[in-house]
């Protein structure tokens, strides 16, 4: 996998919508969040996900976000729930900025909280009965009017 150097990522950030994957973790009807240690949304309890690189497809970072953000290998099929979009004042680099994503959300369920480890990106992780109120997942089919 290639990253892009910090240099010319934070232009990008600052001009373009970021494309990225979301990972909505199910465990016994709880959601798994991980509270950020960066911006966007730091301190803020949160889905795995990330920024899909150019020699991946949606799924396959979704599956390297779980094994790199959670150390999760062993979970059920990812399903695709749709799409979430948002807009931030402050991104790992910058505060007062604009920063646009658009993340394609997947779903999974695991068994069991063994073994499960966090990154650098993340101060802890833990057992929601809701998803953040600001992620709204919205579906693929249909046309919505706003």
């Amino acid at each position: 996998m290639k990253f892009i150097e910090e240099e010319l990522y934070k232009t990008i950030i600052e001009n373009v919508i970021v494309l990225c994957v979301d990972i909505v973790v199910k465990y016994k009807n709880q959601y798994v969040l991980l509270k950020r240690a960066e911006e966007p949304m730091k301190n803020v309890p949160w889905p795995v996900g990330g920024r899909i690189t150019q020699s991946e497809t949606a799924v396959m970072a979704a599956h390297r976000k779980l094994k790199e953000e959670l150390n999760l290998t062993n979970y059920s099929r990812l399903r695709t729930l749709g799409y979430y979009e948002d807009h931030y004042k402050n991104n790992s680099f910058k505060d007062n900025t604009d920063y646009y994503t658009l993340s394609v959300v997947f779903e999974t369920e695991i068994n069991s909280l063994d073994n499960l480890g966090i990154d650098a990106t993340s101060i802890n992780f833990g057992l929601h009965d809701s998803l953040p109120e600001r992620f709204i997942i919205r579906p693929f089919l249909g046309i919505e009017n706003e």
